[in-house]
């Protein structure tokens, strides 16, 4: 006969019950935090901005239509740069121009199309900003999109996560990379992930051809993205341009928007409660 599982032992003072109970308890303290957070947030009027200025420089970020790329556009727009929006849409990219326009007062903002999943976009986006841009400031890759449910191989037989997140990125920055040292001081920003640590790396099956799974499929496009920023920013010593990758914490930014299941509940869950960014 099986135990009763509300008397089941798990040490010498929890049984199963006691476990389903803390549980419950820790999830919605944890729901009920998330939530005065978010309603602080929401009610929050005071605003703090960089007050440096960054008038005349030209600044070319990824993924710029949503999420971390257009709060970073918005931010330095303030600071009176000229903002190009690389951007898949341009649809939204237009309208997330407009909107940083209209709440920022600058009206240098470009938008660009630029689909990092393929590199002929990527050669024909830089290529542009080659004959069109006098300078090139700053680059933040941001663009990303979460390991995508199924296993998709792009034009260039690369698994689509890794091209769109790491590959992309990697051949825009080196066609950029000359524009970049004539403009010197500049700087290279790649935005990564602390999914790096569970990235699983196997150079002998980088497109995950024997076992696929999304969140692996994230996390080494994540590790991918800092090995990439360790290895250049070597090769660019005394050459005027930094590069550097960070983690931003969690935000909100719509990265799940497009997943569905049990687990994507939750992720969508968490970071709408605790995420930094609503959109």
């Amino acid at each position: 006969m099986a135990p009763d599982n509300e008397h089941v032992q798990l040490g010498d003072n929890w049984n199963y019950s006691e476990m389903k109970q803390c549980v419950i308890w820790l999830t919605t303290g944890a729901i009920t935090v998330g939530i005065i957070i978010k309603i602080y947030d929401w009610f929050k009027t005071e605003k703090s901005y960089s007050s440096e200025t960054m008038k005349g420089k030209t600044v070319i970020i990824t993924g710029a239509n949503s999420g971390i790329g257009k709060e970073t556009a918005r931010e330095l727009a303030r600071c009176n740069a000229k903002i190009i929006l690389a951007c898949r849409s341009i649809k939204r990219g237009t309208e997330a121009a407009n909107e940083i326009v209209a709440t920022t007062g600058n009206s240098n903002i470009v938008v660009k199309l630029l689909d990092l999943s393929s590199i002929k976009s990527v050669q024909t986006f830089a290529r542009k900003i080659i004959e069109t841009e006098e300078r090139l400031d700053v680059l933040i890759n941001n663009a990303g999109i979460a390991g995508s449910s199924e296993h998709v191989l792009t034009e260039e037989g690369i698994e689509l996560t890794l091209a769109s997140n790491y590959f992309g990125h990697y051949v825009l920055t080196l066609l950029l990379l000359d524009l970049l040292k004539r403009s010197a001081p500049s700087r290279i920003i790649n935005v990564s992930s602390l999914m790096y640590k569970w990235a699983k790396i196997d150079l002998e099956d980088l497109n995950l051809l024997k076992n696929y799974r999304p969140s692996i499929a994230y996390a080494n496009s994540k590790l991918a993205n800092i090995l990439f920023t360790i290895e250049l920013s070597k090769r660019l010593e005394e050459t005027g341009v930094t590069v550097n990758s960070l983690h931003p914490g969690l935000v909100n930014t719509g990265i799940m928007r497009n997943k569905n299941g049990l687990m994507a509940m939750i992720f969508k869950m968490i970071f709408f409660l605790f995420g930094k960014i609503k959109n």
